[in-house]
C-alpha cells in the first residue's frame, strides 16, 4: 500500500515503532501505527502529542492480537524482547486512536466490539505495483518447478498446530508418490517421521519484499487452519503470494478467500477433500497456462491501487 500511496502523490515514510517513539517526527499529516501496544511505554505520550497537533491517527491490524480468546492473555515478544505482551496492552493502545483499519471484514467486526465509537475501515491485503512489475519482468509465474511440490508457509507460532490438522493427509501423499516434495518456509516443529523424510526440506521464512520469488520453489501452496475464531480473521495474503508465484492454492475456507473466484483456488472442508484437491493441484500445476492464469487473476483483481480508496477515506 505504501507504493500505491506514493504513486497517488502522498509523501510516505516507514519507521520501526520503537525507533519512531524514541524520536517522533511531527511533520506528517497522518500516522498509521501497525499493531500498537502499550508495551511501548512512550506510545501514549507520542499519540497524545500528535493528537494535540491535530494529526490523523490510525491503528492498523491484520491480526486480532487484542483478542485473548484467540491468542491468550499473554503473548511472547514484548518491546524489549523478554517480557510477554498482553492482549490488554493492545486493547488499551487501540483505544488511543480515533480511527482504525483492518485487513479483513471479520477483523473489523471483531475490533468494533472493542472500539465501537471509532471510524473503522477494511483495507484488504493486495499486491504492490513493484511486486507486480517484478513478477512480469522475471516471468515469475512460469518459473520451472516440480509440479508435485507442496509448500507450507509458517506465518505464526500456531503453524505446527495448523499443519498437524492435515499431517496424515500430506504424509500419505508423500508416501504414495515418490515424485512428491514438501517444503516448509519458516520455523516449525514437526513429528519425527515427516521431518526426517529426504523429500521434506526447510527454507527460511519468506522474504518480506519478494515472497513470490521464494514460492517459485513449489507448485502448490497449502494453508490449513484449525482455530475457528482466528480463521475468520485470516487475511488473503497467503493466497496473493502463492498466486503471483503461479502456484496452485489449497486452503481451509475462511471469509477473506471464500468468495474469490480464482482459477487456482481450492477450498477443502474435509480430510478427503484435502487429499483430492492436492492431487488435483499436481495435475493443474503441469500447465504453464494455469500458472499464468493464477498470476493474472491477482494482478487484475487485487492490486493495491484498487484498494487505495478505502485508506484514503481514513486519511482524509
Amino acid at each position: 500500500m505504501t507504493e500505491a500511496l506514493q504513486a497517488a502523490g502522498y509523501s510516505v515514510a516507514l519507521y520501526e515503532t520503537i525507533e519512531f517513539l524514541r524520536a517522533p517526527n511531527p511533520d506528517f499529516e497522518a500516522y498509521v501505527f501497525h499493531h500498537p501496544s502499550l508495551d511501548f511505554p512512550q506510545l501514549r505520550n507520542v499519540v497524545t502529542t500528535l493528537s494535540n497537533l491535530r494529526r490523523v491517527l490510525i491503528s492498523d491490524w491484520d491480526l486480532p492480537l487484542f483478542c485473548d480468546e484467540i491468542y491468550g492473555a499473554e503473548q511472547t515478544g514484548g518491546a524489549e524482547g523478554n517480557e510477554p505482551r498482553r492482549t490488554t496492552d493492545y486493547v488499551a493502545a487501540m483505544k488511543l486512536f480515533p480511527r482504525l483499519s483492518t485487513a479483513t471484514t471479520p477483523l473489523t467486526e471483531l475490533a468494533s466490539l472493542y472500539q465501537p465509537d471509532v471510524e473503522l475501515m477494511t483495507v484488504p491485503e493486495t499486491i504492490s505495483p513493484r511486486q507486480k512489475a517484478l513478477a512480469d519482468v522475471l516471468q515469475v509465474p512460469v518459473t520451472p518447478r516440480n509440479p508435485k511440490s507442496i509448500g507450507f508457509v509458517c506465518r505464526t507460532e500456531l503453524a505446527a498446530a495448523d499443519f498437524g490438522f492435515i499431517y496424515d493427509v500430506v504424509f500419505k501423499i508423500i508416501a504414495e508418490d515418490p515424485e512428491c516434495q514438501l517444503t516448509f518456509f519458516g520455523p516449525i516443529e514437526l513429528p519425527g517421521p515427516i521431518a526426517r523424510n529426504p523429500r521434506v526440506t526447510f527454507e527460511p521464512a519468506l522474504s518480506q519484499a519478494d515472497p513470490d520469488l521464494d514460492l517459485t520453489k513449489v507448485a502448490c501452496v497449502i494453508e490449513p487452519h484449525v482455530d475457528v475464531l482466528r480463521d475468520r480473521c485470516t487475511t488473503r495474503l497467503g493466497f496473493l503470494q502463492a498466486s503471483l508465484a503461479g502456484c496452485q492454492y489449497v486452503a481451509t475456507p475462511f471469509p477473506d478467500v471464500s468468495t474469490l473466484k480464482a482459477p487456482n483456488l481450492q477450498l477443502a472442508t474435509s480430510l478427503e477433500e484435502w487429499h483430492d484437491h492436492i492431487r488435483e493441484a499436481f495435475t493443474r500445476a503441469k500447465s504453464v497456462r494455469a500458472a499464468r492464469s493464477a498470476a493474472s487473476y491477482v494482478k487484475k483483481n487485487h492490486s493495491s491501487t484498487a484498494a487505495l480508496s478505502n485508506l484514503q477515506t481514513l486519511l482524509s
